[in-house]
């Protein structure tokens, strides 16, 4: 028999709650490539019963789901241990810098950090002249909690040295650039 010769034996009435839904469906349809109605329909069925898989495997989805949380977490992981380290190597280069100036017995040349100069430098108002800048706001430019003591002492010794070169000028306000 041809299926032409069997249609009405293979035909089912479906009768949705309400004409948006059918609409709703017959979009669907056409979004997914069928031509009719119908035929989506029975492409639904016969996915939803799993006699016909669609190209994937829905249990290998899955697991590959499960493999990339896995693959997630361990990037996560990963991210946090090199953060922890990157902080970690950031507060040694901070005590590397700060070594010549705490060491008492230190000899050689003793090394400024360029950025204390360079934010100094760069603290001026609108007009472009040099404008002070206080401790306070100094240490914070430079990442300096100000309840460490031997970090703070160590900027302030720096600053010393800026002051006796003649580089900085200290001011009721704070310090400031000489031009």
């Amino acid at each position: 028999m041809s299926k032409s010769e069997t249609i009405k034996q293979r035909r089912v009435d479906v009768y949705l709650p309400s004409l948006d839904l059918k609409k709703h469906w017959s979009k669907l349809a056409k979004d997914a490539g069928f031509k009719s109605l119908s035929k989506y329909i029975s492409h639904v069925m016969t996915l939803a019963h799993g006699s016909v898989q669609p190209g994937f495997d829905i249990n290998e989805i899955l697991e590959k789901n499960d493999i990339l949380k896995e693959q997630l977490q361990e990037a996560l992981d990963r991210i946090r241990m090199l953060e922890a380290l990157r902080d970690k190597l950031d507060n040694e280069v901070k005590d590397y810098r700060a070594y010549s100036f705490e060491a008492i017995q230190y000899k050689g040349d003793r090394g400024l950090d360029n950025r204390l100069a360079d934010i100094i430098r760069g603290h001026r108002n609108a007009n472009g002249k040099p404008k002070p800048l206080n401790s306070a706001k100094l240490l914070q430019l430079m990442g300096v909690n100000p309840r460490d003591e031997d970090k703070t002492t160590l900027i302030h010794a720096q600053l010393d040295i800026l002051l006796d070169f003649g580089v900085i000028k200290s001011t009721a306000v704070g310090y400031r650039w000489c031009d």
